[in-house]
């Protein structure tokens, strides 16, 4: 994959930062048709980047500013000129992800597949199993700013339980997963068990 030059960079930030963009994001967990929406963007801004493109580069700029946030936060402004003077984009994603309270999840669970949990939970480029299906707020017809403005309270009480229900069902394949490798371990030393008395 091409490295993306500075310029490239600023565009997609500029594109990814505009406000109906951020709403969608915030709108839809599933979020595939954003991500194409800016890789057309960038496209007629003569960028060829596919939506996957887009999606990680954003995933890695929004962890390195959270990376050098958690470091201004501890060093203060005495630090903070030296920390984002290395690094071009800061002030472009703080105009963006200042206002949130994390872009990172505190909660990591590892299911035994090597999944991050957390990803799928907080993260807005997280996929789910069903990429390309909507989220039931975008299949309603509804706006996502209808959604998220139309009570905050019961927009972040919906979100805590969707997540909750993302994270139950995801802890019901990791039981039902070690249910089944115990019940395939049991029928296993039954057969060497049974071969052995004979």
């Amino acid at each position: 994959m091409a490295s993306w030059s500075k310029p490239e960079t600023f565009k997609l930030i500029e594109i990814w930062s505009d406000e109906a963009i951020q709403e969608q994001l915030e709108g839809c967990t599933r979020n595939k048709h954003v991500y194409e929406k800016i890789s057309k963007k960038m496209d007629e801004e003569g960028y060829q980047r596919k939506f996957e493109q887009c999606r990680e580069k954003i995933k890695k700029l929004k962890q390195e500013y959270k990376k050098i946030k958690d470091k201004v936060n501890k060093t203060g402004e005495e630090g903070k000129k030296k920390l984002i003077a290395g690094w071009d984009y800061y002030e472009s994603l703080d105009a963006i992800l200042g206002h949130r309270p994390s872009t990172e999840p505190a909660v990591v669970i590892d299911s035994g597949s090597q999944e991050n949990v957390s990803e799928h939970l907080f993260d807005d480029s997280a996929e789910g199993d069903s990429f390309s299906t909507l989220d039931s707020d975008c299949k309603q017809g509804l706006s996502p700013k209808e959604s998220l403005n139309s009570n905050s309270k019961e927009s972040t009480k919906k979100n805590r339980k969707r997540q909750a229900d993302i994270l139950q069902e995801t802890l019901k394949d990791i039981v039902k997963q070690i249910v089944d490798s115990q019940k395939q371990s049991d029928e296993n030393f039954a057969r060497l068990e049974e071969k052995r008395l004979r």
